[in-house]
């Protein structure tokens, strides 16, 4: 399942929150897919075999909004500016 539907969430307002809080909503926002997924499975059925599985389809949403996303680098803008208030601190 594409990513693409995450994309009417985009403007959330994150300028509240600390770098780190930003930088995870802004991916969290991105991935609500797996993160069901995840809390939907059973937990004696969480095992390494569907975490791989999600961190490789995270991978491939990531890979796949890069190529995608307009205006390019949306998200490299969006989690920099996070960064460097990171940094900053």
């Amino acid at each position: 399942m594409p990513s693409d539907r995450i994309r009417t969430l985009a403007h959330v307002e994150t300028a509240s929150l600390d770098p780190d809080q930003q930088i995870s909503s802004i991916l969290d926002l991105r991935l609500s897919d797996l993160w069901i997924e995840l809390f939907e499975t059973p937990a004696e059925s969480r095992d390494e075999s569907l975490l791989a599985g999600l961190l490789r389809a995270a991978y491939a949403y990531g890979y796949s909004d890069a190529v995608r996303e307009a205006p390019r680098f949306d998200l490299v803008d969006e989690v920099a500016d996070a960064v460097a208030r990171r940094v900053a601190r």
